[in-house]
């Protein structure tokens, strides 16, 4: 046991690898989005099991017990199609079967490493060493990176279809269109490059100890160390799903005025104060006025030149317009803005910025001047 020493580089990744199972377990245990915290879960869990190499590795633990080798720790097969079934999952509810398939290769990997584990060791290196060093790890990182790239590409695919939807069918699509989604595809993506940078500098320019892919793993670790503490800070309620009706030209009647339409859509929207509802839904709207939603979405997007949500804000910042004419609002712009159907002060200075070209303050000082 003298070889076991607890240096800086364990303390480092055990500390880290503790914090990741806690978000697993405290995701798991929500009772919303449970299809997709569930996988984000499992995806925090493989992350942990996939460092434990290195953490027991600088512990000394393989020269303690070399018996350990072949252990099943190690399976990054599975991160890309965690990756990809967490943004379908979050985005519409579900988890599509391809997913499952997808991890078929991650659970053909975990039972050969645990075959061989428990294989004698005196003869387990010179019965398959070759051929796993040689052949078998090389294409199992390969594949490994490969299916990070499918399941991120696929999960930024469901991201910019759950974003588009929200712009047609949701006055409060800016509220999550620069929240959480993003920023868990963003730092997905740091850690495929990481990984994708190690797989090249070691199969193809200089041979990698794990001294030498410490940095790496520590980008690893970190990254997701920040997905799961902001999946439990940001994510606090259901997200939106797809679903809904789509416009097309066969629902509804050709040769209209849309312009005129729109013009009378915003003066109803108006006289009915319905766009001081937080989360006032094209579906929502469309069966107050007694049409239908692809109807309501022709009108908007034809009649006015903009998408659902850029229809109803632009309302939102007219009203807000008026009454700080109106000398209202001077004192507390937050209010204000809450009283004007946005949510939060961050979405209403960024959508009004947006559509103005101005921040509220310097319209506010503006209209205040003599």
């Amino acid at each position: 046991m003298d070889e076991i020493f607890f240096g800086w580089r364990t303390a480092l990744l055990l500390v880290v690898a503790a914090q990741l199972l806690i978000a697993a377990v405290l995701l798991g245990l929500r009772r919303f989005e449970r299809p997709a915290n569930r996988l984000l879960a499992a995806l925090l869990v493989v992350v942990t099991l996939t460092l434990v190499p290195q953490l027991i590795g600088f512990a000394g633990f393989y020269d303690a017990f070399p018996w350990l080798s072949f252990a099943p720790f190690q399976n990054d097969l599975l991160v890309g199609p965690l990756i990809l079934g967490y943004g379908i999952a979050l985005t519409t509810g579900r988890i599509p079967a391809i997913v499952w398939w997808l991890m078929l290769p991650g659970a053909i990997d975990f039972s050969y490493q645990t075959y061989w584990f428990l294989q004698p060791f005196e003869t387990r290196w010179d019965r398959v060493g070759d051929f796993h060093a040689g052949l078998y790890w090389p294409l199992r990182n390969g594949l490994a990176v490969m299916l990070a790239l499918f399941g991120l590409a696929g999960a930024g695919r469901a991201y910019w279809q759950h974003r588009r939807f929200l712009g047609d069918h949701s006055s409060a699509a800016a509220e999550f269109d620069r929240r959480w989604l993003p920023l868990f595809l963003g730092l997905s993506a740091l850690t495929l490059l990481s990984g994708v940078i190690m797989v090249v500098i070691d199969h193809f320019i200089v041979p990698l100890d794990h001294y030498d892919s410490f940095a790496f793993h520590v980008v690893v670790a970190l990254c997701f160390w920040a997905i799961g503490q902001c999946a439990l800070l940001l994510q606090r309620e259901p997200f939106p799903k797809l679903g809904g009706s789509q416009p097309s030209a066969e629902s509804v009647a050709s040769g209209r005025d849309w312009v005129a339409e729109a013009r009378r859509l915003r003066a109803r929207v108006q006289a009915e104060a319905w766009h001081l509802e937080p989360r006032l839904t094209a579906r929502e709207l469309a069966r107050r006025v007694g049409t239908n939603e692809s109807y309501l979405s022709r009108t908007v997007n034809q009649g006015a030149g903009v998408n659902f949500n850029r229809f109803i804000n632009e309302i939102r910042v007219a009203h807000v317009r008026e009454k700080l004419a109106a000398g209202e609002g001077a004192h507390d712009m937050l209010a204000l803005a809450l009283d004007s159907g946005f949510n939060s002060k961050a979405t209403f200075n960024r959508v009004f910025k947006d559509i103005t070209g101005q921040t509220p303050a310097r319209v506010r000082a503006g209209l205040a001047a003599p």
